[in-house]
């Protein structure tokens, strides 16, 4: 998925428009005292082979997020917490068209998460019924603050931010290790338009990522894994209140795993991921 990251405005304060209109201060997200629901989805083919297998296989996967984000006040710290009510949840799976397992599918919960002062995610609390998302929430949540820009540019204005997500080696692996792709994601601020009364910042992005390192699987045993994942995307961002209106984004990837005797394993496909938001009173 792509994603949100940044600097500067004080989280008592709306953001601030510059006066010239070419230019445009994009304060850090989501904003304390807010309201806004969210769709979120991702959907991702691999091919896969390696000498071991009679035959390629194809993977695939769709997840989707709908919820309800309501953020309260700034506290003594800076920070602030926030109610992400689930309408839906949803993650499947397949091998070659068969479904890998049972759908995993959930709605009406709530999770709260919190904010420090720089808007990073500190601390994320779900209940029971949410407990196997646990993961996927606290990543989704994670790599929205990563992925969106922050500070005072113009038009033409190119940021450039530290890129790190994790890499789903559980799916139908069972990894042990805790792996993170590393690279940079650059924002190119094409526009600023008003749409309905808003200040509307449009958006370029570019991703270049990759991880290169040992691995422990359970299933596998040790194993070397590189990856490098490159994709451009788009980002709409309402300025005054500093929400995500649109975004999509379009990668590939293309990984080997050695896993010694085992041979290597081959996978390049494709995940694209897609959000909106949308204000709530």
């Amino acid at each position: 998925m792509l994603l949100i990251r940044g600097l500067l405005l004080s989280t008592a304060l709306p953001a601030v428009i510059a006066a010239q209109s070419n230019r445009v201060t994009i304060p850090r997200m989501p904003l304390p005292q807010s309201t806004a629901r969210i769709t979120a989805t991702l959907d991702m083919h691999f091919d896969v082979s390696s000498p071991a297998l009679p035959t390629p296989i194809l993977m695939e996967g769709t997840s989707m997020a709908q919820y309800v984000r309501r953020t309260g006040p700034v506290d003594s710290l800076g920070g602030f917490s926030a109610q992400l009510d689930y309408d839906t949840l949803m993650t499947r799976i397949s091998l070659n068209g068969t479904p890998m397992g049972r759908p995993m599918e959930s709605g009406g919960a709530r999770a709260t998460a919190r904010y420090d002062s720089a808007g990073a995610l500190v601390d994320l609390t779900v209940p029971p019924e949410l407990e196997r998302f646990a993961n996927s929430i606290r990543q989704l949540q994670g790599a929205m603050l990563t992925s969106v820009p922050r500070g005072t540019m113009a038009v033409g204005d190119s940021l450039v931010t530290p890129f790190e997500a994790p890499v789903p080696l559980d799916i139908g692996m069972g990894a042990g290790d805790s792996v993170a792709l590393e690279g940079t994601l650059t924002h190119r601020l094409r526009a600023i338009k008003r749409d309905s009364g808003q200040v509307v910042a449009v958006f370029d992005q570019v991703l270049v990522a990759g991880v290169n390192r040992g691995i422990t699987m359970p299933a596998l045993g040790a194993a070397q894994l590189s990856l490098r994942m490159t994709g451009t995307g788009t980002m709409e961002i309402e300025v005054q209140r500093g929400l995500v209106r649109s975004a999509s984004s379009d990668s590939k990837v293309d990984a080997t795993m050695d896993i010694g005797a085992g041979g290597t394993v081959t996978m390049n496909g494709t995940i694209r991921t897609t959000s909106r938001g949308s204000p709530l009173p």
